[in-house]
């Protein structure tokens, strides 16, 4: 999703297909974990009912830990 000098290199369309979202997202948070958080790790997969998203994206959960908001304070505007 990002170039080597950390820009965003896929347009919110092409995010909203990659992770088979619903809708075209206007943000983007960049997720701060404790060290030695356990995860869970997919891919995600097609959603024909949303339009024919493609899926492909990794995504991945935190089940087992208690979330905190400034796990998630970076947030960048998708243009």
């Amino acid at each position: 999703m990002f170039n080597s000098e950390g820009k965003l290199k896929m347009s919110a369309k092409q995010i909203k297909d990659f992770f088979a979202l619903e809708n075209i997202p206007d943000k983007l948070v960049i997720v701060e974990l404790p060290k030695n958080t356990i995860l869970e790790v997919s891919i995600v997969g097609p959603q024909e009912s949303w339009g024919k998203t493609l899926g492909g994206g990794v995504q991945f959960a935190f089940p087992y830990a208690k979330y905190e908001t400034k796990w998630f304070e970076k947030i960048i505007e998708i243009k």
